[in-house]
């Protein structure tokens, strides 16, 4: 095709001209699509039992493991120096029915506490190690080489312990009338009355004084709190759970924190480093949770415990200082509430702290005694109770020695 010189050329031919899909190619796309909903609504139940027994073959594996790897027994010293009964695995599954569910009184981080009655009818506690949980391991052996030490009553007895391959078991006198957590937060429970509550403070005081200052080495108890204070029928106090404790052999020993972990709320940015925990900041209101590698319960935390992992028996003042408080006021230390924050305890530098000291000089305890009470105490009792509740304070060596609380 010729054409004149200067005259444009045409325009080329489109090559992106639409064709509208004919009803061939749409019923192909929908056979497909068919096609491939059925394949997968096939495939996800064979996958889902493909995970369910790649499951169970790991943890049968691991049972294996364990098995062929048990735990290895404690040190030679322990066992040599432990004069209390060693139970066989049998004897304990007989005497907790099985380990049944009925007769399951609490669970922890350490594993399972079971009610059971021996062949001879006492009724004891037998605290169950969990399998494969390493800081129940560390746990078993402080308890074990700590318990068997101690006699005082008000600390729980050890009456024995089983050894048995992976297990590990510890048994216990049975303490029939729950803790201290149970009569004071339990729902449908009635008030503690103020002579009741004042023979728990001093009778926990009494074995914490025991452990600090006749024992030799000394010992850290590192997690005093509601929940571990066990009552008898007569609510005498006895102190439970040795799992975190810790030996110091001398006054100027500092001992580096406890196996285990704890949970705080905190309100700035998140971190990595426990180093970096501020307990100034310490604050019920935060939105996350930050986990260190410290073994005590939070709330009942010694700052300088929290802040730098400094240990010392005044450490344990502290947290009988926040269990004291519990006591005094009947308020949980955490409201696990979160429309419920300002009647929490935790945030002491704004609440309970400075009521303390106003309290004390102006006598009038209805500001921070437990309304259930309706001023049904003895007001001397409370002054004295009030002032012991001030070992609470930030700097260690404000705070007195178990002996020198004067409740």
């Amino acid at each position: 095709m010729n054409y004149s010189y200067g005259s444009p050329p045409p325009p080329p031919a489109s090559s992106n001209t639409y064709d509208p899909p004919s009803r061939t190619s749409t019923s192909k796309g929908l056979v497909v699509g068919a096609v491939i909903g059925a394949v997968v609504l096939t495939l996800l139940p064979l996958l889902t039992l493909l995970g369910i027994y790649c499951t169970k073959k790991r943890r049968k594996r691991d049972d294996e493991k364990m098995v062929l790897n048990p735990i290895p027994p404690p040190s030679p010293n322990i066992i040599l120096g432990f004069s209390k009964t060693k139970f066989t695995y049998d004897e304990l599954a007989m005497a907790t029915r099985e380990f049944s569910e009925a007769n399951l009184l609490g669970q922890g981080g350490f594993g399972y506490v079971h009610k059971g009655v021996l062949s001879n009818g006492e009724e004891v506690a037998v605290k169950q190690l969990k399998a494969w949980n390493e800081q129940g391991y560390r746990e078993f052996q402080a308890e074990v080489e700590i318990i068997s030490r101690v006699h005082h009553r008000h600390l729980v007895s050890l009456v024995g312990y089983c050894i048995s391959g992976s297990r590990r078991i510890l048994v216990y006198e049975f303490v029939p009338n729950s803790t201290l957590d149970f009569h004071l937060h339990a729902k449908g429970q009635p008030p503690l009355d103020w002579p009741t509550r004042l023979k728990i403070a001093v009778g926990s005081a009494k074995g914490l004084a025991y452990l600090h200052e006749d024992c030799h080495p000394k010992i850290i108890h590192c997690d005093i709190k509601s929940s571990n204070i066990l009552l008898d029928l007569d609510f005498e106090a006895k102190l439970a759970d040795f799992g975190h404790a810790k030996f110091k052999p001398d006054a100027n020993t500092i001992l580096s924190p406890c196996y285990g972990y704890f949970r705080v709320r905190y309100s700035s940015p998140c971190f990595s480093g426990f180093s970096e925990f501020n307990y100034a900041q310490w604050t019920p209101a935060a939105s996350f949770h930050f986990t260190a590698q410290l073994c005590a319960t939070w709330r009942y935390l010694a700052p300088e415990y929290a802040s730098s992992g400094k240990l010392t028996v005044k450490s344990d003042v502290f947290s009988f200082g926040v269990m004291l408080l519990e006591l005094i006021t009947g308020r949980r230390t955490v409201n696990t509430s979160p429309t419920a924050m300002d009647d929490s305890l935790t945030d002491w530098p704004s609440q309970a702290r400075p009521l303390l000291p106003e309290v004390l000089e102006d006598g009038k305890y209805h500001a921070l005694v437990d309304p259930r009470l309706q001023d049904h105490y003895n007001h001397d009792e409370m002054r004295r109770a009030v002032a012991c509740a001030a070992c609470i304070r930030y700097e260690a060596r404000r705070r007195p020695r178990m002996s020198q609380a004067n409740i």
